[in-house]
């Protein structure tokens, strides 16, 4: 006897649905995209909007291009890439994208560790998360393109 509760049947019925994958998708693209736009692209998009010609840039150069370069690619990624990964247009590249940028953040910026003072442990979730979207796609629940083996399901 369940003691009248549903909570069990329910809870397998939505996990044996068709739709469960693509829901977890939505959900993870939603989740990623906006905390990402929200703690750290809308920040740096503002910096690079209201940065006067000449002005000093205090950001990391890990690649080499110099500071303002980086600055603007990552807050056009972390700031317009979110925006596209929440709404599930084109998914896999700006997720490829995305992940690159917190692969970058984690092992240029932050050692590659994940120790109190190394700060790591927060790209290297990101980075995890947005390379399992960059593989899975979108799902069925995003507006571009719906392709995949998530997608493909009846």
């Amino acid at each position: 006897m369940n003691g009248g509760g549903v909570g069990l049947p329910l809870l397998q019925r939505m996990i044996a649905s068709p739709w469960a994958a693509d829901v977890a998708l939505l959900l993870l693209r939603a989740s990623l995209g906006g905390l990402m736009v929200a703690l750290h692209g809308w920040g740096k998009l503002m910096d690079v909007a209201t940065r006067t010609a000449g002005s000093a840039v205090e950001f990391a150069d890990p690649l080499g291009i110099g500071a303002l370069p980086s600055l603007a690619i990552a807050a056009a990624i972390e700031g317009v890439g979110s925006l596209l990964l929440i709404a599930g247009i084109a998914t896999r590249p700006v997720a490829a994208s995305l992940a690159f940028t917190m692969a970058v953040a984690f092992f240029g910026v932050h050692g590659g560790g994940f120790g109190a003072d190394d700060g790591g442990e927060v790209p290297f979730l990101y980075m995890a998360g947005f390379t399992a979207l960059a593989l899975a796609g979108g799902g069925r629940i995003a507006l571009w393109p719906r392709r995949g083996p998530v997608a493909q399901r009846p």
